[in-house]
C-alpha cells in the first residue's frame, strides 16, 4: 500500500529586509507582485494624506465656522443672580481668603448653585450652573441660553473651530493610512493563499517521488 503523501510545510525561514526585490531562485512571482503592491500603496499613501488633510480641514473649518454663526446668533449671554450658594465652598474660599491672600486656587473653584435670570420672552427662569466658590447668595454670574430660555454652552469660539478642524484632518491621515495598510494586509493574505496552494501542489507533485525512493 502505498503511504499517503504527508502534508506540505513552508519552510520555518525568517526573510531578510526587503528579500522580494532581490534576486534569487526561490523567489517567487507572488513575491514580486506583493512587494510591487506594497510600493504602490506606500507611494498612494504619501501622495494623497496631505492633499486629504487640507481638504478635510476646509471643509470642516467651513462647515464649523457656519454652526459657529448659527450659535452666535441663537445663543445669548445674560446676566444671572445667585440665589443659593454653597456654604461649605463658600465657608473653604473665605478661609482661605483669610489665611492666604495671595491664593485664587479656591477663589476660582467652581460649583453647582442654583441661579435666577430672565428669558428672551420676559418670564423669570432658574437654572443650576458653575459658579466660582467664592460668590455668594445676590452675585451676578453670566449664562448663555438659547431662543427658548434654556441655558446652554457658549458658542463655538474660533480657537474651537481650528482646534477641531485640526483634528478631524489629523483623523483623516490617520484613515488614509490605516486604509493603505489594511489593502496590504488583505493583498498580502490573498497571495499567501495562492502560494500555500502552489506549495501544496509541487509538494504533492515531488513527495511521491521522495517516498518511492529505494
Amino acid at each position: 500500500m502505498t503511504a499517503p503523501t504527508p502534508q506540505a510545510q513552508p519552510p520555518p525561514i525568517r526573510p531578510a529586509r526587503g528579500w522580494r526585490w532581490r534576486h534569487n531562485p526561490l523567489r517567487r512571482p507572488t513575491d514580486v507582485l506583493q512587494a510591487w503592491i506594497g510600493l504602490v500603496l506606500t507611494v498612494a499613501v504619501a501622495v494623497t494624506a496631505l492633499p486629504t488633510a487640507l481638504a478635510v480641514n476646509a471643509a470642516t473649518h467651513r462647515s464649523l465656522e457656519r454652526t459657529a454663526a448659527e450659535q452666535a446668533e441663537a445663543r445669548h449671554r445674560v446676566t444671572a443672580v445667585l440665589t443659593r450658594d454653597d456654604p461649605q465652598g463658600s465657608q473653604d474660599a473665605q478661609d482661605t481668603r483669610d489665611t492666604t491672600s495671595g491664593s485664587r486656587t479656591s477663589e476660582n473653584a467652581a460649583h453647582q448653585a442654583p441661579v435666577r435670570y430672565r428669558a428672551p420672552d420676559g418670564t423669570v427662569r432658574t437654572a443650576t450652573v458653575d459658579v466660582r466658590s467664592d460668590q455668594v447668595v445676590g452675585d451676578t454670574v453670566h449664562v448663555w441660553i438659547d431662543d427658548d430660555g434654556d441655558i446652554t454652552e457658549p458658542p463655538m469660539s474660533s480657537d474651537e473651530v481650528r482646534s477641531s478642524a485640526a483634528g478631524w484632518a489629523v483623523l483623516a491621515v490617520l484613515a488614509v493610512v490605516a486604509g493603505g495598510w489594511a489593502a496590504y494586509t488583505v493583498a498580502g493574505r490573498v497571495l499567501d493563499r495562492r502560494r500555500m496552494a502552489e506549495w501544496d501542489r509541487k509538494w504533492a507533485e515531488t513527495a511521491p517521488r521522495w517516498s518511492s525512493s529505494p
